[in-house]
């Protein structure tokens, strides 16, 4: 059943309309933050990863039906400024506009596999980083 359901899945992506590439934003880079840790985004301006909200990512030695999501909670800190928190959803809500930057989750790693239970994960996500104009 397996086999036929994977040549079914190839069978659809090769007819499927071609997906245009998504072009980068001007000024676009990329930043890799491991949980607890933050970064430097121009002047100041402080990204923090602060904790893990949840993670119901099917693990990737299962089959599921839902992809699940994770739910990753951040901070920006502006000069002189308190922090405004926020949280990105994966795959749902990955991408926000908070204090002059357009922040996007690329990837989140580890993968899950079904024996992690509650196991502490060493979580490092890739955003998408892209200043907005005044």
């Amino acid at each position: 059943m397996r086999p036929l359901l994977a040549l079914l899945f190839l069978i659809g992506l090769a007819l499927a309309p071609p997906m245009l590439m998504a072009q980068p934003h001007r000024g676009e880079r990329t930043v890799e933050l491991r949980l607890g840790h933050s970064t430097n985004l121009a002047q100041g301006t402080i990204l923090s990863f602060d904790k893990v909200i949840a993670d119901s990512r099917c693990p990737v030695d299962v089959t599921c039906v839902w992809a699940g999501q994770a739910k990753l909670q951040f901070s920006v800190r502006q000069p002189s400024q308190r922090a405004e928190d926020f949280v990105l959803t994966t795959p749902l809500a990955p991408e926000v506009e908070i204090a002059k930057w357009r922040i996007k989750i690329v990837t989140l790693l580890p993968p899950r596999h079904s024996g992690d239970g509650d196991k502490k994960l060493a979580y490092v996500v890739t955003l998408a980083v892209t200043p907005l104009g005044d």
